[in-house]
């Protein structure tokens, strides 16, 4: 994480959330479930942020920073798909640092990974563009 150009964006709802998710690619998406726009005290605003990233931004890792310490909900946010949950008030400055560090790492292995499968695909397809034009 020390050699990272480290951009922070702040959403200040669920709404602005989701629109910033369109502006660029995250590394890394540190979500609140109780963003403003949902139903009050539902942490159901942090889990359509969670569904958003995994369907649409599969490298971002997702750690979750939340008052909420429901075995439930965190149960609920890691089968959506969140990397880390951290309850508010529950950890140190070592212990972010630490949780920031793997998913830095986890983002950077899922970019590898996706950049592998793309050169893959693009070299299959240049194979196949041959073969048809040598008739194979």
């Amino acid at each position: 994480m020390d050699n990272k150009d480290i951009k922070v964006v702040e959403a200040i709802s669920m709404t602005n959330a989701m629109n910033r998710l369109t502006e660029r690619e995250f590394s890394v998406a540190i979500v609140d479930l109780m963003l403003p726009n949902g139903i009050p005290g539902s942490p159901d605003p942090g889990f359509n942020i969670i569904r958003e990233l995994v369907a649409n931004h599969h490298c971002t890792a997702v750690l979750v920073i939340s008052g909420v310490d429901d075995e439930a909900v965190i149960k609920n946010a890691l089968a959506l798909g969140a990397n880390i949950y951290m309850v508010k008030g529950q950890f140190g400055q070592d212990e972010f640092q630490e949780e920031m560090h793997r998913a830095f790492e986890y983002y950077d292995t899922h970019k590898a990974i996706e950049e592998a499968k793309c050169e893959a695909i693009a070299q299959n397809e240049s194979v196949n563009v041959c073969k048809n034009l040598i008739g194979k």
